[in-house]
């Protein structure tokens, strides 16, 4: 239950970072001449519809939930490792690696469904 708490005030945290990071990165973008450097290169800094907008976030957010996730499953295989021959810490470590694989493929699916969705908004207001 603890990590539980934990990962949820970890979650709070970096959501509520991820808004304040959009107006910060478009200032230091157009302040030191990263855009132009990025036209250049060839990328689009032009594009600020409200679909990537939002989906950007769902890639970040997602991205970040993935990264959690990943760390849960490398805790339950050293919890695993470290068990020397309990039973109750084993299966304790063997639930969180399940749940940490449900987890990412939860995560996966909703990435490949907001990427389906968010590719249909743009192609549809375009």
């Amino acid at each position: 239950m603890k990590l539980f708490g934990l990962i949820l005030i970890l979650g709070v945290i970096l959501l509520g970072s991820v808004g304040m990071a959009e107006p910060v990165l478009a200032f230091s973008a157009n302040s030191t001449g990263l855009t132009g450097a990025a036209n250049s290169a060839g990328f689009n800094t032009q594009n600020t519809d409200l679909a990537v907008i939002v989906g950007r976030v769902i890639q970040a957010l997602l991205g970040l939930l993935g990264l959690v996730l990943m760390i849960i499953v490398i805790y339950g295989g050293i919890l695993y490792m470290l068990s020397a021959g309990d039973s109750g810490k084993a299966n304790k470590a063997k639930d969180m690696i399940i749940q940490g694989i449900i987890g990412m493929v939860i995560i996966g699916l909703a990435y490949a469904i907001s990427t389906y969705v968010i590719d249909l908004l743009i192609t549809s207001t375009t």
